[in-house]
């Protein structure tokens, strides 16, 4: 990636998470480990 495709992408994170569209990092690794069959 160029910088200037990191630094948009980087905005459009920064975008979603001002505006609700995230979320939290233990849901995410939740969904991640249950989709993948993980247990820690």
């Amino acid at each position: 990636m160029t910088e200037k495709q990191i630094n948009e992408e980087l905005e459009k994170g920064y975008t979603d998470m001002l505006e609700g569209r995230s979320k939290p990092a233990e849901q995410v690794f939740s969904e991640i480990y249950k989709d993948y069959n993980v247990y820690c």
